[in-house]
């Protein structure tokens, strides 16, 4: 298994895997933007974001995450969100890969903590486990409002 950063040659894969994460995901309902993607490219291409892949045997990514990072409002210390985090199919190696890179990166640049989180459409629990498997641990709730 192949992991690396990612490359902005990635972008049409990248697009791809987007494509099948918003499919599946609670922002199904919004509509999907290859430009959004492409801008996220063009950030990774200027370290503005970081990002992982897995490559497979074929070329084609078997997963991805990215990451942005930014200071705490209340602190000196910066933390890490992830962006995007994807694995279609759901193979726990991929994404404890995946996951490897990033807590690698951020302990190497001395982030505080990252923060994964979870758009799956109705049971979360699943993905919540393979994170908790890693060490994380449920971090409060979050609740949205949509206005458009």
């Amino acid at each position: 298994m192949l992991v690396r950063p990612l490359r902005f040659s990635d972008g049409y894969e990248c697009v791809r895997l987007g494509k099948l994460m918003h499919a599946e995901s609670k922002y199904a309902h919004i509509p999907f933007s290859e430009d959004r993607v492409w801008h996220m490219m063009y950030a990774v291409a200027k370290d503005a974001i970081r990002g992982w892949c897995v490559e497979g045997v074929d070329l084609q990514l078997q997963g991805l995450i990215a990451i942005s990072t930014a200071q705490y409002y209340f602190s000196e210390l910066t933390t890490a969100n992830d962006l995007a985090f994807f694995v279609p199919e759901r193979d726990p190696r991929i994404a404890f890969a995946l996951m490897n890179a990033a807590e690698t990166w951020c302990q190497q640049n001395g982030i505080h903590s990252l923060t994964l989180g979870v758009t799956a459409p109705v049971n979360t629990l699943p993905v919540g486990k393979v994170y908790e498997r890693k060490g994380y641990t449920r971090w409060g709730e979050v609740y949205r409002k949509e206005f458009v």
